[in-house]
Parts: structure tokens; C-alpha cells; sequence
């Protein structure tokens, strides 16, 4: 993979930063699939914040031991991760416009 010899200390922290803000300030996103009431997505927000807890110490420990390839790859997979959040949040968004402004710019 050509992005992985561009990481570095500084990349990884600052990506896996961006990465947990999002996806704690966001995740779960309720779809039009997926129908959560909200003692479910109170379930799926302790969840995620337990996994990102751990994920972020795995991600200290990766740095500090000579493990530097795996902290890059835990980078990749939760910037991945914020991705698909993001897009999840920008899906949602379009099809509540559809509903009430079918000419939204962003969704066609």
C-alpha cells in the first residue's frame, strides 16, 4: 500500500482524533433500513464509545511498542470507518430533503 509508508506518529494521531470525534459525535446514524427507537441507539452509542476506548489504547500501544504498521493500519480502518459515517449522516440527510424539496442539488 503506497499510504502507509506516509503516515507517521503525527498523521496517525491527528487522523484517529478527526476519526473518534466524528464517529462519537455521530454514530449510530438512523437509517431508513435500519429502524432504531431510542433505547437502542442509546445501547449502540455506549457500544461504540466502549470500542473506541479500546481502540484508542490499542492505538497507544501500537506507537509505544515497535508495532508501528499495525497502529497505521487501525488508522486506516477507523478513517475508513469515519467515512462511512459521514456518508451514512450525508445519505440520511438527502433522502429527509427528497421528501420535502425534491430538487436538493447535493442528492441528484
Amino acid at each position: 500500500m503506497a499510504v502507509l509508508p506516509k503516515l507517521n506518529e503525527l498523521w496517525v494521531f491527528l487522523l484517529n482524533g478527526i476519526s473518534f470525534v466524528i464517529i462519537l459525535i455521530y454514530a449510530p446514524v438512523n437509517s431508513m433500513n435500519m429502524h432504531f427507537d431510542n433505547d437502542e441507539i442509546l445501547a449502540c452509542k455506549k457500544s461504540v464509545q466502549k470500542r473506541l476506548a479500546l481502540v484508542a489504547t490499542l492505538l497507544i500501544f501500537m506507537c509505544v511498542l515497535p508495532f508501528e504498521d499495525a497502529a497505521k493500519g487501525i488508522t486506516l480502518g477507523n478513517t475508513m470507518t469515519m467515512c462511512l459515517v459521514v456518508v451514512a449522516i450525508i445519505k440520511k440527510e438527502c433522502t429527509e430533503n427528497e421528501k420535502s424539496k425534491p430538487e436538493h442539488k447535493i442528492c441528484n
